[in-house]
């Protein structure tokens, strides 16, 4: 299952992307995934212990580590930026393990 947020669906505009999507949607390959306010602390905590050495994380790319964190599952991003934060020994301890562009 791949998750999909609101805020992602609002930036697809080519008609392959949009196409795409809405085939992985009808075969029940992508889900879209609610909003959920009892994520909203771990989305505020992600993006205070990101590297500050990197761009600040949005909210959209922490909320949707923050799913990716309370679903166990991979989340994957678009940005030229990739930042690891380690979370599974506990979100106070965590930080970012580097950055690479791609």
């Amino acid at each position: 299952m791949c998750y999909i947020i609101e805020e992602v669906l609002e930036e697809v505009r080519s008609d392959k992307t949009v196409e795409f999507v809405a085939e992985g949607l009808a075969r029940g390959f992508f889900a879209i995934y609610p909003f959920r306010r009892e994520l909203e602390p771990l989305v505020r905590e992600i993006i205070t212990i990101s590297d500050p050495r990197i761009r600040r994380l949005e909210p959209p790319e922490a909320y949707a580590i923050a799913i990716g964190y309370k679903e166990g599952a991979v989340v994957l991003t678009e940005k030229r930026r990739t930042c690891f934060i380690n979370m599974l020994t506990s979100l106070k301890t965590s930080k970012c393990e580097g950055a690479t562009s791609s």
